[in-house]
């Protein structure tokens, strides 16, 4: 968001776009996935679906989310770089301070993790971390 908040001519489409790409990855548990189980979606990312952990996070942030930046981003197009970044921090420090302990199943975070089978992939999944 720096670049496009501190930009000399703010793009307010660019600006509203990232929100929604934030938002939607982060806290739109509701929406139904767009795209089938796997595969990516138009901004190349993978669509992979909410497991329990991250639809219980997107239920206790998106409340405060919207109050903050507003729900497609509304408020964010007029707000100076330093509110932003103040509510940001503020929402953060938040975030970070209600922190639950992280399960271990995968399929929590994800139900596509929970559900992939290697066998029915050609390439292989990369798990960040390891060589």
């Amino acid at each position: 968001m720096k670049p496009l908040l501190s930009a000399s001519k703010r793009d307010p489409t660019k600006i509203r776009r990232a929100c929604q790409d934030i938002y939607h990855h982060l806290l739109d548990y509701r929406a139904t996935p767009a795209a089938p189980r796997g595969s990516q979606d138009t901004q190349g990312s993978l669509n992979v679906g909410f497991g329990k952990y991250r639809r219980q996070f997107a239920q206790d942030w998106q409340k405060k989310f919207d109050a903050a930046f507003g729900k497609d981003g509304s408020k964010i197009i007029g707000m100076p770089y330093k509110m932003f970044c103040g509510l940001f921090g503020k929402l953060y420090t938040d975030m970070n301070a209600k922190k639950r302990n992280h399960p271990g199943n995968l399929k929590e975070y994800s139900t596509w993790f929970g559900n992939f089978q290697q066998l029915n992939y050609d390439m292989e999944l990369e798990i960040p971390g390891l060589v």
